[in-house]
């Protein structure tokens, strides 16, 4: 017994000792974390007296704090999150006790109308972020000071009129997001204290009308976010980069010959590329960029089936919303795509030379599909996602889903079925089953030969009614009576 309650009380001991006491009363202290997020507050907790703090994150967003007072903040902190809290107020010492320690700091919708002075006790800040804020007075002795130390600078919406000349006091920066904000005419020496540390550059919601020339200093970029812009040429890319992620969705770029000319220093490294919401008319001859694996096409005014080529690494394609009557051809030389979303245009047919064997994950959703046939899907194909609905589907034949044995979910929602299809017998995988806003689809003893598919998994969610009645309860009732 003396052993076991020894025992017990070094464990006490020892817990205490290395988690140390949590120095808010009103918060809950775990693990390396001060969790005061959504409580309601008003105004910063007090410290408790005498506490000793171990714990290293503070997280206290959501609330309505407005204000952060002197040392109100406990010592050996290395990240705190002030998100969703009016504050307009910091004190200078705010910081003091954490001072030497404070690495990330984040406020998000406040009323903090200027950089406060409270960040000259910081030291070691290595990562700001401060989005929708009204700031008005960029202090600059104090951008001077955080600048020596800072690697990420996020400021999105914050009330920037132009593009901030105090970033060449930032010559470590990593990561720079300024976004949703009016930045033009950006200078063309705006980057060149960042030549060679600028990895990862967003600009969104600029109101850009071309990428800036001073991008072309930048040698070790390797993401680059310039969407929701007004953009219409690619031109000025880093040429001595490495890009890996490049995203140009919603703008008005719509010339492929050239977007293709200006990514070719990247044909080696460029692994994702995004841009959707454009105006391209044809899919661009991607072929010689082997290292794609995602393309975003999806809504520009691409309708030829025939056009483009792609490289085959290509994982995931999106094509939605464009004016294909067809699925491209390029589709099917795909040989390692898993996931094709090419919903929203006006395909007519699936055909069998259509879709690559190790397709996954298919949403043709909303085309003018109107029958399924034996010979649609391909021998052995790795479908576990088929997404139909919002087509005019009419006839799916008895054995349309015979190479489907790994399907786990199926839409038929919203076409023109008027009974349940008797191929679903063939889909030994299937757990959700959508068949809902389907008006004229009945149930009658003509299905009933679905009843034992039916049984045999007991966790498959039907949606959808057909008649009076969910077609799960038919399936569930009214369907075994036809057996009499």
């Amino acid at each position: 017994m003396t052993t076991v309650i020894t025992t017990g009380l070094a464990f006490l001991l020892t817990v205490s000792l290395t988690m140390g006491d949590c120095p808010y009363q009103e918060c809950v202290c775990r693990n390396k974390d001060i969790k005061c997020q959504n409580q309601g507050l008003d105004k910063m907790p007090p410290l408790i007296a005498g506490s000793v703090n171990t714990y290293q994150v503070l997280m206290i967003q959501n609330n309505r704090i407005t204000s952060i007072p002197d040392k109100s903040i406990p010592s050996g902190l290395t990240e705190i999150d002030f998100g969703n809290n009016p504050i307009s107020d910091i004190a200078p010492s705010a910081f003091n006790n954490s001072g030497s320690t404070l690495e990330t700091l984040s406020f998000t919708n406040t009323r903090l109308t200027q950089i406060p002075d409270a960040f000259l006790s910081l030291t070691k800040l290595t990562s700001l972020t401060i989005k929708n804020s009204p700031l008005q007075n960029w202090n600059l002795d104090v951008l001077k000071h955080i600048g020596a130390s800072l690697r990420e600078l996020t400021l999105n919406n914050v009330g920037l009129r132009s593009w901030p000349a105090w970033i060449a006091n930032f010559p470590s920066l990593t990561d720079l997001s300024l976004s949703n904000s009016q930045l033009t005419p950006i200078p063309d020496t705006a980057f060149n204290m960042l030549t060679s540390s600028l990895k990862r550059l967003t600009i969104v919601s600029a109101n850009l009308t071309s990428i800036p020339r001073a991008l072309t200093v930048l040698s070790n970029l390797v993401s680059l976010d310039l969407s929701n812009n007004s953009i219409t040429e690619v031109e000025n890319l880093p040429s001595q980069s490495k890009l890996e992620s490049l995203s140009l969705g919603f703008n008005n770029v719509s010339d492929g010959p050239k977007l293709v000319n200006e990514l070719s220093p990247h044909a080696a490294s460029l692994t994702y590329l995004y841009l959707h919401f454009n105006q391209l008319l044809v899919i661009p001859q991607l072929d010689h960029m082997t290292s794609l694996l995602i393309i975003h096409l999806d809504n520009n005014k691409i309708s030829d089936p025939a056009s483009g080529l792609l490289p085959s690494k290509v994982i995931n394609l999106q094509l939605s919303a464009n004016n294909f009557q067809a699925i491209p051809n390029v589709v099917r030389q795909l040989n390692k795509l898993t996931s094709l979303f090419i919903s929203d245009n006006s395909i007519q047919e699936i055909r069998l030379i259509d879709l690559p064997v190790q397709l996954s994950h298919l949403d043709i959703q909303n085309n003018a599909v109107k029958t399924l046939q034996d010979n649609t899907f391909p021998a052995n194909s790795s479908l576990r996602t088929l997404y139909l609905s919002r087509n005019p589907l009419a006839s799916i034949s008895n054995s349309a889903f015979k190479n489907l044995s790994g399907l786990d979910t199926l839409t038929l929602g919203n076409t023109n079925l008027t009974r349940v299809p008797t191929a679903l017998s063939d889909l030994a995988s299937l757990n959700t089953l959508d068949l809902s806003q389907n008006p004229r689809l009945i149930c009658t003893c003509q299905e009933a030969g679905l009843v034992a598919w039916f049984q045999a998994r007991p966790n498959l969610n039907v949606l959808g009614t057909c008649g009076d009645d969910s077609v799960h309860d038919f399936f569930t009732n009214l369907a075994t009576q036809c057996r009499r």
